[in-house]
């Protein structure tokens, strides 16, 4: 077979669902590094040693959540697949054994970080003033990953299945929409571990969206 460069044209349409479809992964990125600044503009009314200890806690917490992100996109071309192709068992079995794996991970992850925060923040030869509040803070933040996995994984379903919306609405919700709110509440009331205990109130609200979601599409017959 003969390649001739002469005979690629370049087609506009597939190219805009190239970036259409790939869009809820890029927003789900680029949440990530804007959610750090969010979150410490809300620390700096507290202390620099604060900042710190939460900048040590999301190279955990990345440890986690990029692992279990690594399982969802290489289940997002096999469901991807099995979409285009029609094949809607296969599509759903994928989901279901992607879930449960996700879900797996992130229960371990949890369990790991509620058993050994203080030996986690040792890595970065944490001090005593930040062993102090961050034990407890690892702790309540890590409850997050049990929802974080399961709504995650129905936004890349929805990315999947070309419901592109939905997909982002829920990454928005995930990290800014639901996020920012919850801090400046929870800051309000509880000081500095409302900082922390947004995190999983942000998530627990994003995964019940999600299943909303979800629950309509299945009504109306369309997944």
């Amino acid at each position: 077979m003969r390649i001739k460069i002469k005979e690629f044209h370049i087609q506009k349409w597939m190219i805009a669902r190239i970036f259409a479809l790939g869009l809820p992964s890029f927003i789900m990125n680029a949440l990530s590094s804007f959610m750090v600044t969010f979150v410490n503009l809300f620390l700096v009314a507290y202390s620099d040693t604060a900042i710190a200890f939460f900048g040590a806690y999301f190279k955990v917490q990345q440890l986690i959540v990029m692992t279990v992100n690594g399982l969802i996109q290489g289940c997002l071309p096999i469901m991807r697949f099995n979409y285009g192709a029609g094949n809607r068992d296969r599509l759903h079995t994928a989901f279901r054994y992607g879930t449960a794996l996700v879900s797996g991970m992130m229960i371990l992850g949890t369990l790991t970080v509620n058993f050994f925060p203080a030996q986690l923040l040792e890595l970065f030869t944490a001090s005593k003033a930040m062993r102090s509040f961050g034990i407890s803070a690892m702790r309540i933040m890590a409850a997050s990953y049990l929802f974080c996995g399961l709504s995650t994984m129905i936004s890349t379903y929805f990315q999947a299945t070309e419901k592109v919306g939905s997909s982002i609405a829920i990454q928005l919700c995930r990290q800014l929409l639901f996020l920012v709110p919850a801090l400046w509440c929870l800051d309000k009331l509880f000081q500095l571990n409302g900082i922390w205990l947004a995190f999983p109130v942000a998530e627990t609200a994003t995964m019940l969206i999600a299943l909303i979601i979800m629950a309509w599409y299945r009504h109306k017959n369309i997944l």
